[in-house]
């Protein structure tokens, strides 16, 4: 029976940096023509680098559905905006309460660099 793969925390980081160098893939922003084929070679190649990490080898479709890395990251994604939206929550807080919220770490932090600030700040327009 093969052994279940488990992410590493050096995946992540190569993934993060990946990502940073790559915002519209970390985005999933692709249309037109061609696209889907820019789309797999950047799949090809995150795989690539995932797998020179030395903590094991696997096909691009073995990184995509077996570890569930877009589902994870998807979901470290929300985490974060969510996390980064209580923190500016309570910091324009009047004070009288304690924060118990942790800071963003150096990698979360990263994270929200790859997407648009409104996502965990909100917008200055009034609702109508």
């Amino acid at each position: 029976m093969e052994r279940k793969f488990h992410t590493h925390n050096t995946h992540w980081l190569i993934f993060v940096a990946f990502m940073e160098a790559n915002i519209d893939f970390a985005r999933g922003k692709f249309t037109g023509i061609g696209e889907k084929k820019k789309n797999r070679m950047l799949c090809d190649d995150l795989a690539n680098q995932l797998n020179l990490a030395g903590l094991g080898v696997r096909t691009r479709e073995k990184w995509q559905n077996e570890s569930s890395m877009k589902k994870e990251w998807i979901d470290l994604k929300s985490k974060i905006e969510q996390k980064a939206a209580t923190l500016k929550f309570v910091q324009q807080g009047t004070g009288g309460c304690e924060e118990t919220t942790k800071p963003l770490t150096d990698i979360e932090l990263r994270i929200l660099g790859i997407f648009d600030s409104s996502c965990f700040e909100g917008t200055n327009n009034p609702e109508r």
